[in-house]
């Protein structure tokens, strides 16, 4: 999701971005109940692997251009 162009942005969309799709993924996990299979098992732990490495990135971005060193908190 790109910024708007015409405002300034500090990161912290693609970090809301990034933890909404958290939020999601584990909505999602909530409602189906806990993983049937052992493959089913993999594929979430996989999936919420994959979800976290975005978040981090994002948060470490943002952290590292505005020079805080201390994300927003959520």
């Amino acid at each position: 999701m790109a910024a708007n162009s015409d405002s300034p942005s500090d990161g912290t969309d693609v970090v809301d971005v990034a933890w909404a799709e958290m939020d999601e993924f584990f909505q999602a996990l909530g409602a189906r109940g806990p993983a049937a299979t052992p493959e089913q098992w993999e594929q979430d732990r996989a999936r919420f692997a994959e979800i976290q490495k975005r978040c981090n990135s994002a948060v470490l971005e943002v952290s590292e251009r505005t020079g805080s060193g201390n994300p927003r908190p959520h």
